[in-house]
C-alpha cells in the first residue's frame, strides 16, 4: 500500500510542479514582453532626440507630423496633436495632426484654434499644466466641461490623454492622443515617458522659436535642451538597468531554483524505490518551491506593492516605513492622516513611490539619524512631508543638479508631483537637514 500512496504522492507532485512550471512560464512571458516594449519604447524616445537634435529648423514642420505618426502606431491610438500655446498663453493653437484612417471630420479632438470661448475648461486645464488622463472621456470630464463633452461627443471621442509641456515656468505646448474605437488606459509609467516625449518637442519647439527670431521669449533654450539629453540619457540608463536586474533575478534565482526542482524530481522518479531517499528529494523539493515563491513575491512586489491593495495606501506606507527602520539605523516616525479613498489606484501608487524615494534619498544620502514622515489632509490640500536631520543639500554639490542618481531621483519625485497635479519644494542648507514637500490640490476631486 505505501507504494502505490508513494506513487500516487508523485504524480500528484509532477501535476503540481508541471501546473506552477505553466504558471511561472506564463510570468516569465508577462515580463519580457513588458521589457521588449520599454525597449522598443527607448529606441523610439533615442531615435526622436537623435533626429530633432541634429535637424534644422527649416526641416521641425516637416518631421513632428511623422514622429506623430510614430507615436500613434506604437500607442494604438487613433489620432495625435501637437498643440502649442500663443505667447499670451490664451489660445492653443493644433498645428500639427496625424489620423490613423479617413473621417467623416476633418480635424482630430482639439480644433485648430482652442481659445477661452471655444472650449475654456480644456484651455485652463493645460494652461495651469494639469495632465489630461480620461480614460473614459464623456463619463469622467467635470460638470463644467460641458462643451467638451458636447464635442467629445459629436466625434465620438471614447478616451483622451493631453501632456503639457513647459519651458522655465510657462506651459508652451501639449501633446494629445485619442481613441475613437476603444477606451484606453494610460499608466503612470507611460505617462512619465510620454511627458519626456513632450519635452523633447519642447526643446525642438525652443529652438525653432530662437532660429526664427523667437528666441527674447526662450533664454532658457540651451539649458533645456541639455537637460533633455541628460533626461533622456539617463531613462535609457534606469531602463536598461531595471531589464537587466530583472534578468539576473530570473536566471540566477528562480532559473536556478527551477533547475534544482526539476533535477529533484528526476531522481525521485529514478529512485521511487528508495523511500528513504524520495523523501529527502520531496523535502528539498519543497523548501526550494517555497523558496521560489518568495523570489517571485519580491519581483512582484518592485513592479508594485501588493501591500497597497491588501493593506491600502496609508498602512502601506506605514508598513514601508517600519521595514526601512527595522534595516537601518536611522530613528524613523511618521504623522499620517487616514486619505485612503480619495485617489485612484495609480495616483496612490505614485504617492508610495514618492515617499519610497524620499525615504531612499534619506538612506542613501542624508548621513542622518532621525527622519520623520507626514501625510496630511489640510483644507483642500494633502501635504506629503519627509524630513531629515542629516548633512542637507548643497546646490553646487553636482548631486543636486541632476548629473547623478540622487538629482534624478528628486527629478522623478518632481515628475510624479507634476502628474499628481501638485507641487514639490525642498528646503535644504548644509548641515541643517532637508525638508522635501509635495502638495497635492483636493478642489479638483471634492
Amino acid at each position: 500500500m505505501w507504494y502505490l500512496a508513494l506513487v500516487f504522492s508523485l504524480f500528484l507532485l509532477q501535476t503540481a510542479l508541471i501546473t506552477w512550471l505553466l504558471v511561472e512560464r506564463r510570468k516569465r512571458m508577462r515580463t519580457r514582453e513588458e521589457l521588449d516594449e520599454r525597449l522598443r519604447f527607448e529606441t523610439l524616445l533615442s531615435d526622436l532626440s537623435a533626429d530633432f537634435t541634429r535637424m534644422q529648423s527649416l526641416e521641425i514642420d516637416r518631421k513632428i507630423p511623422e514622429w506623430l505618426q510614430r507615436l500613434v502606431d506604437f500607442l494604438g491610438v487613433d489620432r495625435g496633436s501637437f498643440l502649442q500655446f500663443n505667447d499670451d498663453g490664451d489660445i492653443i493653437h493644433n498645428t500639427h495632426r496625424y489620423l490613423t484612417h479617413d473621417s467623416d471630420f476633418t480635424t482630430s479632438f482639439t480644433t485648430s484654434v482652442i481659445s477661452h470661448e471655444n472650449p475654456p475648461w480644456y484651455l485652463e486645464q493645460l494652461r495651469r499644466g494639469f495632465t489630461l488622463n480620461y480614460p473614459i472621456w464623456l463619463e469622467q470630464l467635470p460638470s463644467e466641461a460641458s462643451g467638451e463633452k458636447e464635442y467629445g461627443r459629436t466625434i465620438g471621442v471614447k478616451s483622451h490623454l493631453a501632456i503639457p509641456v513647459t519651458c522655465g515656468s510657462s506651459v508652451i505646448c501639449a501633446l494629445t492622443f485619442t481613441t475613437l474605437r476603444f477606451h484606453r488606459n494610460w499608466s503612470p509609467d507611460l505617462i512619465a515617458r510620454l511627458h519626456m516625449v513632450g519635452e523633447i518637442f519642447a526643446g525642438v519647439l525652443a529652438r525653432k522659436h530662437a532660429e526664427d527670431g523667437w528666441h527674447r521669449s526662450m533664454v532658457e533654450h540651451q539649458k533645456t535642451e541639455d537637460v533633455l539629453r541628460q533626461l533622456t540619457a539617463r531613462l535609457l540608463q534606469l531602463q536598461d538597468e531595471e531589464r537587466r536586474r530583472i534578468a539576473s533575478e530570473l536566471h540566477d534565482g528562480l532559473g536556478q531554483s527551477l533547475a534544482i526542482i526539476k533535477n529533484r524530481a528526476m531522481i525521485c522518479l529514478r529512485d521511487f524505490s528508495n523511500k528513504e531517499r524520495v523523501m529527502e528529494q520531496l523535502e528539498e523539493i519543497s523548501w526550494t518551491a517555497t523558496s521560489s515563491i518568495d523570489e517571485v513575491r519580491e519581483i512582484a512586489h518592485n513592479l508594485r506593492p501588493f501591500e497597497l491593495d491588501r493593506l491600502g495606501m496609508i498602512e502601506a506606507i506605514r508598513c514601508m516605513i517600519n521595514k526601512v527602520s527595522d534595516s537601518s539605523s536611522i530613528r524613523l516616525s511618521d504623522d499620517l492622516d487616514q486619505i485612503d479613498g480619495l485617489f485612484t489606484p495609480d495616483e496612490e501608487t505614485g504617492i508610495y513611490r514618492i515617499i519610497q524615494e524620499g525615504l531612499n534619498n534619506v538612506i542613501k544620502h542624508a548621513e542622518a539619524s532621525e527622519a520623520r514622515v507626514s501625510v496630511k489632509k489640510i483644507g483642500a490640500e494633502v501635504i506629503i512631508t519627509v524630513e531629515d536631520n542629516g548633512k542637507g543639500i548643497d546646490k553646487h554639490d553636482p548631486i543636486s543638479n541632476g548629473k547623478n542618481a540622487r538629482g534624478f531621483g528628486l527629478a522623478g519625485i518632481a515628475e510624479r508631483a507634476r502628474m499628481l497635479g501638485g507641487s514639490h519644494q525642498i528646503n535644504s542648507l548644509p548641515g541643517s537637514g532637508t525638508i522635501l514637500t509635495v502638495r497635492l490640490r483636493m478642489e479638483e476631486r471634492e
